[in-house]
């Protein structure tokens, strides 16, 4: 009933809610709520809850991929990275974290452990080489690590990775 991303919020039953435009909300920021576009906004909250529920997981939009980059390397902190090739921002937030928090920039077939993650672009930007997501999963997660997959040129509902 509803369908998916259709529960919650002031068009909780609309069929085609509208597109929030705003950037700027008025609100106490002492309580949650809406404050600040770039923040969160309704719009962004339907489609989080639409894409999450297509994936049968939880989903974070971020205003681009490099951001997205930034965001989930900041909060994993991890001391090394395996990773090859890709896109030249995402080894340039690594170069960050090499000088500020010592994190290593490794091969993708060096070995990994705990807390460590195997980043794998594919296809991989600009050759399209494509990478066995499950063979890697598998490696990381028999080591502690985690996987990030950054799926740029075939977005996740192309390639259905969680």
């Amino acid at each position: 009933e509803g369908g998916r991303g259709r529960r919650g919020g002031v068009h909780e039953h609309s069929v085609a809610p509208p597109i929030a435009v705003t950037t700027t909300y008025l609100a106490d920021v002492h309580q949650e709520g809406y404050v600040y576009a770039r923040d969160t906004a309704p719009t962004r909250t339907r489609c989080e809850k639409i894409i999450g529920d297509l994936e049968e997981g939880k989903a974070i939009l971020y205003s681009s991929g490099l951001a997205a980059t930034f965001a989930v390397l900041f909060h994993l902190n991890p001391p090394k990275v395996a990773i090859r090739g890709g896109y030249h921002g995402t080894h340039n937030v690594l170069r960050l974290m090499e000088s500020r928090l010592n994190t290593q920039a490794v091969d993708l077939d060096d070995e990994v452990g705990e807390g460590d993650v195997i980043w794998i672009e594919t296809p991989r930007n600009p050759t399209c080489d494509v990478y066995d997501v499950k063979a890697f999963a598998e490696k990381a997660h028999s080591a502690g690590a985690k996987v990030v997959v950054d799926a740029t040129m075939a977005p996740p509902p192309l390639q259905k990775l969680l």
